[in-house]
């Protein structure tokens, strides 16, 4: 029988997720001040590359996603409808990953999931996407 989750520390989960955010805005403001724009459709239309590197910054597109690597950390994210506020499980376990030193237990994809479903559950997260995608039930 699997150990139950330790008691979730809801406060470092925020957290978490404000920095990834953060960074996602990082990422997009170095763009748009290089190119003067930063979405899909941008890139689409041929005003910002498919590829690029900047000062501590290396990127691509692909499809509707987007991967960067700023300042050591992997930062991914869909251009899907209102995505950008989501969180998206696979995404912070990418940007945690090789950082577990910095992250601890968030350096996990499981665990990273596992206390998404248990929030879920416990209406703290709803899902917006079927297995990974969830959002704050409230402002956090």
């Amino acid at each position: 029988m699997p150990s139950p989750l330790p008691s979730p520390d809801l406060e470092a989960f925020r957290a978490l997720v404000r920095r990834y955010h953060t960074l996602v805005h990082e990422v997009i403001r170095r763009i748009e001040a290089q190119y003067g724009a930063a979405h899909i459709e941008d890139v689409l239309e041929d005003r910002v590359p498919w590829v690029g590197e900047l000062p501590g910054l290396t990127f691509h597109f692909h499809g509707l996603g987007f991967t960067a690597v700023l300042d050591g950390y992997t930062v991914k994210w869909d251009w899907l409808g209102d995505s950008m506020n989501d969180i998206n499980i696979w995404a912070l376990a990418q940007l945690t990953q090789d950082h577990e030193a910095e992250f601890g237990v968030w350096a996990s994809y499981p665990v990273l999931l596992a206390y998404a479903r248990r929030w879920a559950e416990e209406g703290v997260l709803e899902a917006v996407e079927a297995g990974h995608t969830y959002r704050f039930t409230d402002d956090g």
